[in-house]
């Protein structure tokens, strides 16, 4: 060792320096590992969303309404669905392809895709709509469903088939917007079905002048006709607790019944175009103020709404794949909105039975954000 460096490390000074670099370390360190572990936790609170391609199962789109012609993909996908079976599965059936027949008279093969909260694909499935024995698939809160001329099939998660639906010639049918069962008109009748409890059947008879809207369990939302004056009305199967949804308004003011909320409150539009309220049984209206058409309803009370913006030259040929879609969440506990997001003018979305989590399809992408207070504001 050099004499210089020998006595440069016997002074006192080189000690009291040394020392001091070590203490200066080691508080570095400290330091630096308390900056890492809060960017840590800063990452795992800021993970909101869960991604998966869908390029593997096909193209789920959702268009606005526009197409020319039944080889346009808008017409191909115009029943295309996304729904919630539970709040840890979300589904999609979709258009997959024609098929089966010569081009005059072919057939439809439709598929559909389970998924769970972590965005692994759990089940998949394919049905074929044949030109003499036509169908059509979607799915509600509990199921999916196939729809053919005569009846439905409701399916469990795993594609078993678990209750049927008669489905009377004419007669409408009519799936619970909250995703609490199913009714059917036919007439004055009304058949209301628990999705959960099928073959089970609660019949009512209601005027000739109104059609169903909605269907919550054993209630119901009614109009009037179109011939008739505007009303919205509660019906229960027991009776006891029915209301008209206008006692508490002006009976000059027309409203119209959206989608039933409870048994207690609905949610309608009017008497100003484009205000949404929601009414209660005590004759009390809350305006929300949010635009847009409604999609899902939460058993927690959140309610998710989509609007479309086109650019100018998409609104001018009435196309929906020149703009996006804004969807917003509202929570009316709390008066606010928890999320809010923008997807494309062909995208999908739909609100968790729980309002825990929000589902969106957007290009080739299934897209599961979480809405927990925490995260979502």
């Amino acid at each position: 060792m050099p004499v210089e460096l020998r006595r440069w490390l016997a002074s006192p000074c080189a000690g009291r320096r040394t020392k001091g670099n070590l203490k200066m370390r080691g508080r570095l360190t400290i330091l630096t590992l308390v900056v890492l572990l809060a960017i840590a936790h800063c990452l795992g609170q800021g993970v909101t969303t869960v991604k998966v391609s869908l390029r593997s199962i096909g193209s789920p789109q959702f268009p606005t309404g526009f197409w020319l012609s039944k080889d346009d993909p808008h017409f191909r996908h115009r029943r295309d669905t996304l729904f919630w079976l539970s709040g840890d599965k979300v589904a999609t059936t979709f258009f997959k392809e024609y098929c089966c027949g010569p081009k005059a008279s072919t057939g439809v093969r439709y598929a559909a895709a389970v998924f769970n909260v972590a965005g692994k694909m759990i089940a998949t499935h394919e049905w074929t709509s044949l030109p003499d024995a036509p169908l059509y698939v979607g799915g509600t809160v509990g199921g999916f469903w196939v729809r053919y001329k005569e009846r439905v099939d409701v399916l469990s998660d795993d594609f078993s088939v678990v209750g049927q639906i008669s489905l009377p010639e004419p007669s409408d049918l009519i799936w619970s917007k909250a995703g609490h069962g199913a009714a059917v008109q036919a007439g004055t009748t009304i058949s209301l079905y628990d999705i959960a409890n099928l073959p089970a059947v609660v019949r009512v008879a209601v005027s000739v002048d109104t059609r169903a809207v909605d269907v919550y369990g054993n209630t119901l939302l009614l109009r009037s006709v179109p011939t008739k004056p505007c009303a919205a009305d509660i019906l229960q199967a027991n009776s006891e607790h029915s209301w008209n949804v206008g006692s508490g308004i002006a009976p000059s003011r027309c409203i119209s019944g959206l989608a039933l909320l409870s048994d207690s409150a609905v949610l309608v539009s009017g008497p100003s175009r484009g205000v949404w309220k929601i009414a209660h049984r005590d004759g009390t209206l809350e305006t929300l103020p949010v635009q847009g058409n409604l999609l899902s309803v939460a058993d927690s009370g959140h309610l998710a709404f989509e609007s479309f913006h086109p650019n100018p030259l998409a609104e001018k040929l009435d196309m929906d794949f020149g703009g996006h879609k804004e969807v917003v969440v509202y929570d009316p506990s709390t008066k606010a909105t928890v999320f809010r997001t923008k997807i494309g003018g062909q995208s999908g979305a739909a609100l968790s039975p729980d309002g825990h989590r929000l589902a969106v399809i957007d290009g080739h992408e299934l897209v599961i954000h979480a809405l927990a207070d925490d995260l979502a504001r």
